[in-house]
């Protein structure tokens, strides 16, 4: 945080100027933390044009769903009061969103467009449902499950009666000898399944998983999470890893 400088009256709002938002969709791999809160944004607000950084941040997240486009902009203004007397000077509170927003970050979790190309499918038997795939952070080789409409691709949150569980490859049982049920991130985190807003559940979830989806009264469904090649290798100064010729 910058040191406080002498204060300035604050400006109603701060300055009027578009974002130098990055292209839709969202490449994989890192990212500015400035395209993950201006989708949020864009997502939770569609009402409000996106204007500058503080607007960016500020709207990230879902807590003014329930206002008024116009209770929106009285909010906004006020928060930004109250960012500049926080920093000092309206410069100094833009210079200090933008850095932050500037961060390269790799997020995990996002969920994908329906037309996202990363997205992979596979059918649920005897439903109108499918399990959706998506990439997320590599460098810790995280990949993302969620439900959906098999022909609409709306996402949904788990159905009552599914679980998931990871259980050991049959491949190589001793690689992860390891039967368990695996929570949604919204349940790890304690949200109670009535409380996670509609379509918004999903699954983390390692590369190369082999997994089964226990359903009441239906068989067993069994599946492994794609696997990708992993760019990111720590530099123990060892030396390379070698394969035997």
């Amino acid at each position: 945080m910058e040191p406080r400088q002498t204060f300035t009256p604050p400006p109603s709002s701060p300055p009027s100027e578009p974002p130098d938002l990055p292209p839709t969709p969202r490449p994989r791999g890192p990212a500015p933390l400035r395209l993950i809160y201006a989708e949020a944004a864009r997502k939770f607000h569609p009402d409000i044009n996106l204007q500058n950084d503080f607007q960016i941040i500020a709207l990230g997240d879902s807590k003014l769903l329930d206002y008024s486009t116009s209770a929106k902009l009285a909010w906004l203004d006020q928060e930004w009061m109250k960012t500049v007397a926080l920093y000092g000077s309206s410069v100094t509170a833009m210079r200090c969103i933008k850095e932050f927003l500037d961060a390269l970050v790799e997020p995990t979790g996002i969920k994908p467009s329906p037309d996202d190309p990363d997205a992979r499918y596979l059918r649920i038997p005897e439903t109108t449902w499918s399990l959706r795939f998506w990439p997320g952070s590599l460098a810790d080789a995280e990949y993302c499950i969620d439900f959906v409409e098999t022909a609409t691709k709306k996402p949904l949150n788990v159905p009552d009666g599914y679980e998931l569980w990871v259980i050991p490859d049959p491949t190589a049982p001793w690689l992860t000898p390891v039967t368990m049920q695996v929570l949604s991130i919204e349940r790890i985190h304690g949200i109670d399944p009535e409380d996670i807003q509609e379509g918004e559940e999903k699954f983390i979830l390692r590369d190369g998983l082999y997994c089964q989806l226990v359903r009441d009264g239906h068989r067993i469904m069994r599946f492994r999470i794609p696997m990708r090649p992993q760019a990111f290798i720590a530099e123990d100064g060892l030396g390379p890893i070698l394969d035997p010729e």
